[in-house]
C-alpha cells in the first residue's frame, strides 16, 4: 500500500505551492527591511531618511507580492472545500463531508493563534493587533456563511460592491471610528489588514481555484483568461502614476492598511500571471521535497508565526550593531534560513506521523 503522505502530496497543486513559497519569501524579506527602518513600536512612520521615490518603488514592488498571501488562502480554501461545493447550485451543501464544522474550527483556531502571536511578538499591549491570521480566519468564516446563503456569482458581486464602496462606508460609520470593530472593518490603529478592503483578495483566490476546476477539460480557456487578465492589470499597475495606483510614501504601514485600490488589482494581475506561467510551463516539474519554496509553502502557518515572533525581536536586537547595510543583510539571511528550518521540521514531523503505524484496539 502506498504511503498516505504520498497520496496527499500527489493532490497538491504545484502552482499554489510555488506562489505561496515566493510570497512567504518576499514577506520575510520586506518585513525585516521595514522593521529595520522603523522605531521599535512605530506603526505610522513619517519618513525614515529614505527618499519618497525609493519608498514608492519598494511598496509597489514588494507590497504586491506580500498581499498575494490572502489570495493563496482563498485558493487553498477552494481546494479544501470543493467536496462540499455543489457545482450546479454554486453554493455549499452540508452533505457527508464535515468541512463546515472543520472550517469553522479552523477559523477560530487561526484567530486565537493570531492574538497569541501578538503577545509573544509585540507584547500584551498589542494583543488585539489585527494581521494575516485573524484576517484569514474571519474570511474563512464569512465565506462559509455567504456561500451557504447565496450563490457564487452573487457572493462575487457582493465582494466587489464592498471593495469599491469601502471609502464611502468608512465615512458613513465615522462616528464609530474609536471602536475596535470599525478598525477591523476599515483599518486604523493596529489593524494592518482591514477586512472590507482585503477580503476581495481572498475571494479572487477562491475564484481562481473554481475556474481551474471548471476548465480541467479546456486548459486553453483557463490559460487565456489568466494570461489576458494578468498582463492587463500588471502593466497598468506598474506603469501608472495615477493616485488610484500610488502609495502615500509618508506612511509605511498605513500605505498597506489603506492601500490604493490599484494595489489590489496589481496583486490579482501578478497572481494571474504566476498561475498562467506556473501551470502552463512548470506543471510537470517536480519540486524536491525540501525545496525552499516547497518548504515555505507546506509549512506556511508555522513559518509565518515563527518569523513574526523571532524576526521582530531579532531585527530590533541587531539594529544599530555594526555596519547598517551588512547587519541588515545578515538579519534578512538569518530570518530566511531559520524560517526554512522551521518549515522543514514541520514537514519532517508530519511525514513521520504518517509513517507511524496506528494501533486500533
Amino acid at each position: 500500500m502506498k504511503d498516505p503522505g504520498a497520496l496527499i502530496e500527489n493532490k497538491r497543486w504545484l502552482v499554489l505551492d510555488l506562489i505561496k513559497g515566493i510570497a512567504i519569501f518576499v514577506m520575510v524579506f520586506s518585513h525585516v527591511v521595514v522593521w529595520w527602518y522603523l522605531e521599535e513600536d512605530a506603526v505610522l512612520a513619517a519618513g525614515s531618511g529614505v527618499s519618497a521615490e525609493t519608498l514608492n518603488i519598494f511598496l509597489k514592488t514588494f507590497g504586491v507580492f506580500s498581499i498575494c498571501i490572502p489570495i493563496t488562502a482563498g485558493m487553498a480554501f477552494w481546494f479544501f472545500s470543493q467536496k462540499g461545493f455543489d457545482r450546479n447550485k454554486r453554493s455549499f451543501i452540508v452533505g457527508k463531508f464535515p468541512f463546515l464544522r472543520t472550517t469553522f474550527f479552523r477559523a477560530i483556531f487561526l484567530i486565537v493563534c493570531g492574538f497569541l502571536m501578538n503577545i509573544l511578538a509585540f507584547g500584551p499591549e498589542d494583543l488585539f493587533a489585527w494581521d494575516a491570521l485573524q484576517f484569514i480566519g474571519v474570511s474563512l468564516f464569512f465565506s462559509l456563511v455567504m456561500l451557504k446563503l447565496i450563490k457564487l456569482e452573487f457572493w462575487c458581486f457582493l465582494s466587489l460592491i464592498l471593495f469599491f464602496s469601502v471609502d464611502l462606508l468608512r465615512g458613513i460609520f465615522l462616528p464609530f471610528q474609536t471602536t475596535y470593530l470599525y478598525e477591523v472593518l476599515f483599518g486604523g490603529g493596529f489593524v494592518y489588514l482591514p477586512f472590507l478592503r482585503f477580503y476581495i483578495l481572498f475571494v479572487f483566490g477562491f475564484i481562481i481555484g473554481y475556474l481551474y476546476d471548471q476548465t480541467k477539460e479546456n486548459k486553453q480557456k483557463f490559460y487565456r483568461i489568466t494570461l489576458s487578465y494578468g498582463v492587463f492589470f500588471s502593466i497598468i499597475y506598474f506603469i501608472s502614476t495615477f493616485n488610484f495606483f500610488t502609495f502615500d510614501t509618508q506612511n509605511w504601514w498605513g500605505s498597506i492598511a489603506f492601500a490604493p485600490k490599484g494595489l489590489f488589482l496589481g496583486a490579482t494581475g501578478v497572481f494571474s500571471l504566476f498561475v498562467f506561467l506556473g501551470d502552463r510551463y512548470f506543471s510537470s516539474m517536480k519540486l524536491s521535497r525540501y525545496n525552499l519554496f516547497n518548504v515555505y509553502s507546506r509549512g506556511i502557518f508555522f513559518v509565518y508565526i515563527f518569523h513574526i515572533i523571532f524576526g521582530y525581536h531579532f531585527s530590533n536586537y541587531l539594529k544599530g550593531k555594526g555596519s547598517d547595510g551588512i547587519s541588515l543583510f545578515v538579519c534578512v539571511l538569518i530570518n530566511l534560513a531559520l524560517s526554512y528550518i522551521v518549515g522543514l521540521l514541520y514537514i519532517m514531523i508530519k511525514e513521520k506521523s504518517w509513517k507511524t503505524p496506528r494501533v486500533i484496539n
